[in-house]
């Protein structure tokens, strides 16, 4: 035979609910933004040797920025679309 008992629990989650871009301030709100908004989270993980070794960096950047910084780049990158 089996006692059963009822219980409550209680589960935190976390939501983005702006974002903003690291340069130019510019921000979106909303439901689901992190996936719906040209502002997009940019990571650098510096490796051994580097001057900053053993750091880690994240920020945001709309689409503008992330344009007019590459612009300024003596060699262009790589870009691949996925579509």
């Amino acid at each position: 035979m089996r006692e059963i008992t009822k219980y409550t629990e209680t589960i935190e989650k976390t939501e983005t609910i702006s974002i903003t871009c690291n340069r130019c301030g510019k921000t979106e709100e909303g439901e689901h933004v992190e996936y719906s908004s040209d502002i997009q989270q940019q990571r650098f993980d510096f490796g051994y040797g580097s001057t900053m070794d053993g750091t880690e960096m994240k920020f945001d950047l709309c689409d503008n920025c992330v344009k007019e910084i590459i612009s300024e780049f003596i060699h262009q990158p790589e870009i691949i679309e996925h579509i």
